[in-house]
């Protein structure tokens, strides 16, 4: 295979690569009016499937870097245990 032949055949298959990779750019993980962003809001809607926060009530803080929410719930996080009673 001479040269010209292979070269066009090595920038097609980078063309191919090149659509198959999707590129991810700052909209994918910015926040509109103190307001989570999309891959945020799957894993909170997730925890409130899953009973892991029973309710969200909103922004506390908003940084440069991070924004902290308080959300309610009845079991420990990391354990997934019930609260006793009167905490």
């Amino acid at each position: 295979m001479n040269s010209r032949v292979g070269n066009h055949l090595k920038r097609s298959e980078q063309k191919i690569d090149e659509e198959r990779i999707r590129n991810k750019d700052k909209s994918d993980r910015a926040t509109l009016e103190m307001c989570l962003d999309p891959k945020t809001m799957e894993i909170v809607e997730k925890w409130v499937k899953n009973k892991r926060i029973d309710k969200m009530h909103g922004c506390i803080a908003a940084g440069k870097e991070a924004n902290v929410y308080l959300s309610q719930s009845t079991c420990n996080f990391e354990t997934m245990e019930p609260y006793p009673e009167g905490s």
